[in-house]
C-alpha cells in the first residue's frame, strides 16, 4: 500500500464521515418539529374522522 493511494482514500472517507455526521446531527435537531408536525397532524385527522361520524 503506497502512501499516495492511502492518502486518496483518507481524502474520501473523513469528507464523507464528516458529511454523514453532520446530516445525522441536522436530522436530530429537527426531529422534535417532525414529530410535533406528525402527532398535531395525526390528531387533526382524528378530530376530522369523529366529527364526520
Amino acid at each position: 500500500m503506497n502512501p499516495q493511494n492511502r492518502k486518496f482514500k483518507h481524502s474520501i472517507i473523513i469528507p464523507t464521515m464528516g458529511l454523514m455526521i453532520s446530516l445525522t446531527a441536522y436530522l436530530l435537531s429537527h426531529i422534535p418539529l417532525i414529530t410535533i408536525g406528525v402527532l398535531s397532524l395525526a390528531v387533526f385527522i382524528q378530530a376530522g374522522y369523529s366529527v364526520a361520524k
